[in-house]
């Protein structure tokens, strides 16, 4: 099955677009960064209040330094 599936996720002024295919990903971030002014940073590490990783094509989130922040505001 083939199928053109692209992720797209905006978070206020933050956004990330995810889809197997890297050519066609690349073309659409160029499209996308063509009207609206941003940059392209790269692999995603974070994205507001998580770290993301990938290891052996699984993707991995966590949201361990907000937490910790949330911890110190209570004092808990």
């Amino acid at each position: 099955m083939n199928t053109n599936i692209i992720v797209v996720v905006v978070y206020i002024d933050d956004t990330f677009f995810s889809r197997q295919d890297k050519t066609l990903l690349d073309k659409i971030k160029a499209k996308f960064m063509s009207i609206w002014e941003c940059k392209d940073l790269g692999d995603l590490s974070k994205f507001p209040q998580m770290r993301i990783a990938c290891y052996n094509q699984q993707i991995y989130i966590n949201q361990t330094d907000y937490l910790k922040k949330v911890l110190l505001c209570f004092q808990i």
